[in-house]
């Protein structure tokens, strides 16, 4: 998520980007991207702690578009809410597989 707020960061300082798509609009392409690498992790690389990452980014880009009530915020919280829900059910799927052993438990050191 940090890569891509830098890349999104770096479209802003460069004018590149909104001649096409809105502010909202390209914060929710953003968010859809991120939130399909999370989904990615989770589900094919059985790394649940990635995803509770994203979630914890997913919600402080909702609770900022709350205060804020900026234009086109109820796309981007959808977005934002959409992306969260789907993170955490690929993530109790994963615990799930992984309770049953159908599922290597993740290696967070690798041996020799």
């Amino acid at each position: 998520m940090a890569t891509i707020a830098n890349f999104t960061a770096w479209c802003v300082q460069n004018h590149w980007g909104y001649g096409f798509f809105s502010e909202a609009t390209w914060a929710v392409i953003m968010i859809g991207i991120g939130s399909l690498l999370a989904l990615l992790y989770v589900l094919r690389g059985n790394n649940i702690f990635i995803g509770f990452i994203v979630i914890w980014a997913l919600f402080g880009i909702e609770s900022k578009r709350r205060m804020t009530g900026d234009y086109g915020s109820e796309s981007v919280i959808t977005a934002t809410l959409i992306g969260m829900g789907l993170i955490f059910a690929a993530i109790i799927i994963q615990l799930a597989l992984r309770r049953r052993k159908e599922l290597p438990e993740p290696q967070l050191f690798s041996r020799p």
